[in-house]
């Protein structure tokens, strides 16, 4: 079982309510869960600047199963943070994202932290990963005229560890106290 709740901030000033701006009865809570970040039941409106925070607990009682990287921000999800197969754990994420008018320049920058059960209990820490914080920079830019269909990301990240690792490499290594640089090019014809 997994519970999330999820607040948003997008400045400037004017504060709504998601449901009251699509004109729809607001559901059950029980239909709303899990919220997706960019879909918190408040709202600020602007087109340029976001902010969101997330918080995510997935209890003990089995292991969560995490959607595909990149793929949808949900819950707390980071590009490159590794929480699926663990429960018992916590996970608390701040996002800011700031795009061009013409929204050909994205710019997002994530700070979170995941408290994460013992490396050595395997039964709910599946992959054996120390709790750890994490920071993303993320700049992405989709280019016009002939070049329609090219976009261009760059992708830092950066891992911290805050769990125990009982002075075993095997814990650290690719997992945690690094830096990741990507530079990715994706074409869609």
């Amino acid at each position: 079982m997994t519970i999330s709740c999820c607040w948003a901030y997008n400045s400037p000033i004017r504060m709504r309510s998601r449901t009251a701006a699509m004109k729809m009865p607001p559901k059950p809570i029980s239909k709303r869960w899990p919220l997706e970040c960019d879909q918190c039941p408040v709202r600020l409106a602007t087109r340029r600047l976001a902010g969101t925070g997330c918080y995510t607990y997935i209890t003990s009682d089995g292991r969560f199963l995490s959607p595909v990287n990149g793929a949808r921000t949900v819950y707390t999800f980071m590009s490159r943070e590794r929480v699926e197969g663990s429960g018992d754990s916590h996970s608390v994420t701040g996002r800011l994202n700031w795009q061009t008018e013409n929204k050909k320049l994205r710019i997002e920058a994530i700070y979170g932290r995941f408290y994460l059960p013992d490396v050595k209990n395997v039964a709910i820490n599946k992959y054996a990963f120390p709790s750890f914080q994490q920071a993303n920079f993320d700049v992405r830019y989709a280019f016009s005229g002939m070049l329609e269909g090219l976009r261009v990301q760059f992708l830092y990240v950066w891992k911290g560890r805050l769990g125990e690792v009982y002075g075993n490499d095997k814990y650290v290594i690719n997992r945690v106290d690094m830096s990741l640089y990507n530079l990715i090019f994706n074409y869609t014809y």
